[in-house]
């Protein structure tokens, strides 16, 4: 039986986004959450993002391919937890292109967290803080009480988030 979140989650994925900034919102939003950044030699940096959520995985898919010419490398596993849901893991090599494909986004370790700038309208802010809730959010049933939850390890993003809902 799928989750409430689960549900919610892919009520998002199927909601179209015709603008490539509220695309370009949701997908850092989305790499914040669940992606890491890899380094290579020369200057050459790539990105590595894992989920169980195979709709959010397309989407990341489809947004690299689409808006960005990148061919990341995919892979699926099975979770070893208690529901032993799959894993998927898209993979961008380190590459010239992939250092520029994360310079574009803002998502470079050692520069500050500027996503509000890639945020400027309403619909971008609702696309990121939609790409946040894909990465890490959950929700309870509005039959019960209200709760809304979105975990990250970076308070600066966790400011970031609590910024776009204000």
């Amino acid at each position: 039986m799928m989750s409430f979140t689960e549900m919610v989650k892919g009520e998002l994925t199927r909601i179209r986004r015709d603008s490539i900034d509220a695309r370009r919102a949701e997908l850092l939003a989305l790499l914040r959450m669940n992606g890491s950044m890899i380094m290579g030699g020369a200057g050459r940096c790539g990105m590595e993002f894992s989920t169980r959520n195979n709709a959010a995985a397309r989407r990341v898919l489809v947004y690299l391919k689409k808006d960005f010419g990148l061919k990341p490398v995919v892979m699926v596993r099975q979770g070893r937890k208690l529901r032993r849901k799959n894993v998927y893991t898209l993979t961008v090599r380190p590459s010239e292109e992939g250092f520029g494909f994360l310079t574009r986004l803002g998502f470079l370790p050692l520069s500050p967290m500027s996503d509000m700038e890639v945020c400027s309208r309403a619909e971008d802010r609702r696309a990121y803080l939609a790409g946040a809730f894909l990465g890490g959010g959950s929700v309870n049933r509005p039959q019960r009480d209200y709760h809304l939850e979105m975990v990250t390890q970076s308070y600066p993003f966790a400011s970031l988030i609590m910024q776009a809902m204000h």
